[in-house]
């Protein structure tokens, strides 16, 4: 970058100085003689060198250079630095003894001001050499970094989000704020990250929500369309040593990219979540309508982070807490459990000057519904997910007069097939008061706005909505969004299974899960040894104790019912209690035993929480 020459030629001579606190290098002006070097950081010089070699970046083709040799010790990744010299270096790596453009395996001129830093892939026992240029001929002393690390991993990105960072304003209308995060994604995996713009679909894309913590009931109150990335930086900020890509087009294992609050609010690169796929990372572009609207004026709120100001209003909810989350999605991602990431976030000021102060640095790995203290917590899908995840977080507060208040947020988060219902096993005898669901804001054009319906049905509670969601006016929860529900009942909590339903067609019809919900009066009913809980015992029974048990496989959904001997615990002699009685003539499992639904004869034996199975398993 010839603009930055002059300012840095009159920088001082304070890194000079700090040149020499690093050994110095016994280089070699020919590339035939190049000594050998490990990692470490090594003071040099080009003085008096001539050309010997050749490299495509940064003009320094004829320039003088100086060369180093490294042999791999190991499979990894390897990252030679200039950075820190103070004056303008170019640099290469190349495969070959005479260096030339044909064997040159990375170059870069400017990756750290005007100093250079390269990074290439390693194979145990290869040789590869080390070329120190500068820009237009230039002959000055350089410090040069080499660091290598092992590929632990199996070769795939792992875009991180890893931190969220300056949330501004940056609209407003009609009662509605618009609001945009900056936002850093380290790459901590072994290979680099797609980073292509539009049209092309290999980038990631990032979404943006805000929530509300109020006497107890953890809202969403607003989020934002897709981001689709464009351009990838090579920073070092993800406390590992940064492997950058020689271009913007791929982000370096190890290295991160920050969008600042501008950019993540820049409407060219905003479109509908609708046309993203949150698991695969699938969009096309064609047909889209990030391509139908390039280049056309948005308002102050499309699809950016919309909030009404009314919530955000502390005379309306006094003492409220507030949290932002972001979510990244991106193809052939290696470790899908650190795509998401969330921070509290103080609101200041009031209409026509929100302002926003977030509270800790930097943010917490995880959905923003871990701020609800003391919930419990369940991913749904049990065990590895096939496409998607949901969180339900559920908390039971004694009321003063007795009762008990049952909160659940239920948060989709990357699950595409969008979640229809949700039912909760509660006793039939149980007293329910208060019933009540409450969605987020619409937070696209096309979105329904039909509300969810909440009805008693035996011994469970279901809240749905029509469960297509193509149809006009249908509300289903869709990835990245949250919903509340919520009743009052004059039983203390105990374990019980949750039931979401889907609104597409596919499998699984449904995702099964334990959470919380009212005790049964007088005991629990259900088949012992029904350790699938379907309402039959049989040798599946058996199988899926031992795969819990054994293999990692998901717990039973209802423990005491798979507690065949009635211990007190899971364990092998469950599984033998099942099988002896199938097929040995053994001694039937504990009462209530495994023909009939019946109550709990020990319901007071510990460490078995208390369940119930849903009503037509009985």
């Amino acid at each position: 970058m010839p603009h930055l020459r002059s300012a840095v030629l009159a920088g001082g001579a304070g890194w000079l100085a700090a040149l020499t606190c690093f050994p110095l290098l016994g280089q070699s002006d020919a590339c035939g003689e190049a000594p050998e070097i490990r990692d470490g950081s090594f003071r040099g010089t080009t003085a008096g060198a001539t050309a010997d070699g050749s490299a495509s970046c940064g003009e320094a083709a004829t320039s003088p250079d100086v060369w180093l040799r490294y042999t791999a010790s190991r499979r990894g990744l390897l990252v030679a630095s200039t950075c820190g010299s103070g004056w303008d270096t170019v640099l290469s790596i190349h495969a070959a003894c005479p260096g030339t453009m044909e064997n040159q395996l990375a170059c870069n001129d400017d990756a750290c001001g005007t100093q250079s830093r390269a990074a290439i892939r390693i194979e145990p026992g290869e040789t590869y050499w080390i070329r120190i240029g500068a820009f237009s001929g230039l002959r000055r002393e350089f410090l040069l970094t080499v660091a290598s690390r092992e590929v632990a991993g199996d070769g795939r990105p792992d875009p991180a989000l890893v931190d969220l960072e300056d949330m501004q304003a940056v609209g407003r209308e009609d009662g509605e704020v618009a609001c945009a995060l900056a936002s850093t994604i380290c790459n901590l995996g072994d290979a680099p990250v797609d980073w292509f713009g539009n049209p092309d679909p290999r980038h990631p894309m990032l979404v943006f929500n805000l929530y509300r913590l109020w006497n107890g009931r953890f809202e969403q109150i607003g989020g934002s369309g897709v981001k689709h990335g464009c351009g990838a930086a090579q920073h070092s900020r993800c406390k590992t040593t940064c492997f950058p890509n020689a271009e913007n087009t791929r982000l370096g294992p190890g290295c991160a990219d920050t969008y600042d609050t501008a950019i993540n609010a820049w409407q060219e690169h905003l479109g509908p979540r609708g046309e993203v796929d949150p698991w695969s990372g699938e969009f096309r572009f064609e047909g889209s309508h990030v391509e139908a609207h390039r280049g056309s004026t948005h308002g102050p709120l499309d699809h950016r982070l919309r909030v009404r100001e009314s919530d955000l209003d502390g005379a309306i909810y006094p003492g409220a807490r507030y949290f932002c989350e972001g979510l990244v999605v991106v193809q052939a991602d290696a470790d899908r459990g650190n795509n998401v990431a969330w921070k509290e976030v103080e609101v200041l000021g009031g209409p026509g000057s929100w302002a926003f102060r977030l509270l800790e640095s930097p943010a917490r790995g995880g959905p923003a519904v871990n701020a609800l203290e003391g919930a419990r917590l369940t991913v749904l899908p049990q065990g590895a997910a096939r496409e998607g995840h949901c969180v339900l977080a559920a908390r039971a507060t004694e009321n003063p007069g007795g009762t008990w208040r049952y909160e659940y947020a239920l948060l989709n988060l990357d699950l595409r097939r969008a979640v229809s219902s949700f039912r909760l096993a509660v006793p039939a005898s149980a007293t329910l008061a208060d019933i009540e669901t409450r969605g987020p804001p619409a937070l696209e054009e096309d979105e329904g706005d039909r509300q969810w319906t909440g009805e008693r049905d035996g011994a469970s509670l279901l809240w749905f909505v029509e469960p297509d969601a193509a149809e006009a006016g249908a509300n289903p929860l869709r990835w990245g969004t949250l919903r509340n529900f919520r009743f009052d009942a004059g039983q203390p909590p105990a374990e019980a299974e949750a039931v979401l339903g889907l609104s597409e067609p596919g499998l699984p019809a449904e995702l099964r899960a334990l959470t919380i919900a009212p005790s049964p009066a007088g005991g629990d009913r259900f088949k012992r040894g029904d350790a699938e809980g379907d309402g039959t015992v049989d040798i599946s029974d058996a199988v899926s104790l031992l795969g819990y048990l054994f293999h990692g496989g998901s717990p039973p959904p209802c423990l005491d019912a798979a507690d065949a001997d009635d211990s007190g615990g899971l364990e092998l002699l469950d599984v033998v209690r099942i099988l002896g009685w199938l097929y040995l003539g053994s001694r039937e499992p504990a009462p209530p035993g495994p023909l009939a639904c019946g109550l709990d004869s020990t319901p007071a034996n510990p460490p078995i929480p208390a369940c119930l199975y849903m009503p037509e398993r009985c």
